[in-house]
């Protein structure tokens, strides 16, 4: 008659949940399969918007790419430089910064993704500058990104409503890709400690 209820097993331990203190239930694997299948969406749709005279790389330009003496300082204009590459670098940072990993984890995935790119992406020779631009800046660019998109959630209390949701997935499309596709896992806000 007197006997207490078991108590019932931890959400997390059923469904893991990411802890932004911690790290645990953070995802390595996750950003390095999104990666290269955004980078091969990116790919296909500008073969077929720009056409594959740039952008209709094959295994045999990869691999000549690869080598370091293909490599060259390219001249695009402005906006692709300093706008397009650096936007390309902040989506694959906000990839791995929205699956749970630091900031130094997310800058070497968005490294690995901008060699990936610059090697198999385009038909042209590889650009050190737009290497530099795309990772660097990229991630420069994509932690203001996730840092702005987590405040306003944050500022939403533990369960953001629909419009902050909506808001920080216009700032942060890979935060708000992940926080949809993923459940509950990544739903945890990344905490600004003031």
């Amino acid at each position: 008659a007197g006997m207490a209820a078991e108590p019932e097993p931890a959400a997390s331990a059923q469904h893991p949940v990411l802890n932004w203190d911690t790290g645990a239930n953070r995802s390595y694997v996750i950003p390095a399969f999104e990666i290269p299948v955004f980078l091969t969406a990116l790919n296909i749709y500008d073969r077929h918007v720009y056409g594959r005279e740039i952008y209709g790389s094959t295994v045999d330009s990869t691999t000549d790419h690869a080598a370091p003496k293909s490599w060259e300082y390219d001249e695009d204009p402005f906006n692709i430089n300093q706008f397009s590459h650096p936007y390309l670098g902040a989506t694959m940072h906000g990839l791995a910064r929205s699956s749970g990993l630091s900031f130094w984890e997310a800058l070497v995935y968005s490294n690995i993704g901008s060699y990936v790119w610059e090697v198999a992406g385009e038909r042209g020779p590889p650009s050190i500058n737009d290497m530099i631009t795309t990772s660097q800046a990229g991630s420069l660019l994509g932690e203001s990104l996730f840092r702005m998109a987590s405040l306003l959630l944050e500022n939403g209390g533990k369960k953001p409503g629909f419009w902050r949701e909506v808001g920080a997935a216009v700032i942060l499309p890979p935060l708000g890709f992940n926080r949809l596709a993923y459940g509950d896992r990544f739903h945890s806000v990344f905490p600004s400690h003031n």
